[in-house]
């Protein structure tokens, strides 16, 4: 058995059970709300503006994905996802 095999061993057994545990922590822990008043540069508010916004950095420094183990060419590759270019754009 491999080291991907082993380490998904468990989560393979309970795949239901861990399909809903995901799903649930992504809703509780990892979405938000958040409410953006546009103003112009008086101070007045802008109706009817687009905004779309691209999250570049967070809180939260640690993490992993197991789910990509053993799927990338390198190290150097597996860690070149991490930071995400700035954009916010109105």
């Amino acid at each position: 058995m491999g080291r991907k095999e082993t380490v998904f061993k468990y989560f393979n057994e309970q795949k239901e059970y861990t399909k809903d545990r995901v799903a649930l922590g992504i809703e509780k822990n990892r979405k938000g709300f958040a409410e953006l008043s546009i103003k112009d540069q008086k101070g007045n508010p802008i109706e009817n503006v687009h905004v779309s916004a691209v999250l570049e950095k967070h809180e939260f420094k640690h993490g992993a994905n197991l789910f990509m183990l053993d799927e990338l060419e390198t190290k150097a590759v597996s860690y070149t996802h991490l930071t995400l270019p700035t954009k916010l754009e109105v």
